[in-house]
């Protein structure tokens, strides 16, 4: 189980595919244990097959009561075409109670819904907050960035996108939001 476990997350980011094989083995050989279901949530996400995400994430969230999960869980709703699910999901939770990398991910999760329905107006004010604004260098502050220079893109905001695509790739400080990544291709 062990073995499955570790290439697992050697694969997640490099093989999904492998990886979901081995964290179904894993879950095949012992589907008790907490670490086994987040390993197959995970790998069952990178994968893109969010029924299996969305099943084993609940299960996770209820058996170790961590409140993690619900980004994960209401993004599955949105890969499987249900934006609403993910709104109603998210919309229960007071977000400001939630760990500040789990707002922001719960955030754009948020933002991502409004824009499956076609709401740009609302995808860009759900991320306008607090959290958008501070000054916190992090993986998740750059992302919460990126995602807003996107939808402001997306709605024809460009001068204000490119803005915070600069704040989003300052704001990472190990470069592994994928921000630096985007300013350079929008340089060239």
């Amino acid at each position: 189980v062990a073995g499955h476990l570790v290439m697992a997350g050697r694969l997640l980011d490099e093989d999904s595919d492998l990886a979901f094989a081995h964290a179904r083995t894993a879950h095949d050989l012992a589907p008790r244990i907490v670490a086994v279901r987040e390993a197959l949530a995970a790998a069952a996400y990178g994968a893109g097959d969010y029924k299996t995400a969305m099943r084993e994430a609940r299960t996770v969230r209820r058996m170790a009561g961590d409140d993690s999960w619900l980004p994960m869980i209401a993004d599955c709703e949105r890969g499987l075409g249900r934006p609403e699910r993910a709104l109603d999901l998210l919309n229960e939770v007071d977000l400001t109670a939630l760990p500040d990398p789990i707002q922001a991910e719960c955030l754009m999760v948020l933002s991502g819904a409004r824009r499956d329905l076609g709401q740009l107006p609302a995808a860009v004010a759900v991320l306008e907050t607090d959290l958008l604004r501070s000054g916190t260098k992090s993986v998740w502050s750059a992302r919460l960035r990126l995602a807003y220079s996107d939808v402001l893109a997306e709605s024809g905001r460009t001068e204000e996108a490119r803005k915070w695509l600069l704040l989003a790739a300052a704001s990472d400080p190990e470069g592994t939001s994928g921000a630096g990544e985007r300013l350079a291709e929008s340089d060239d």
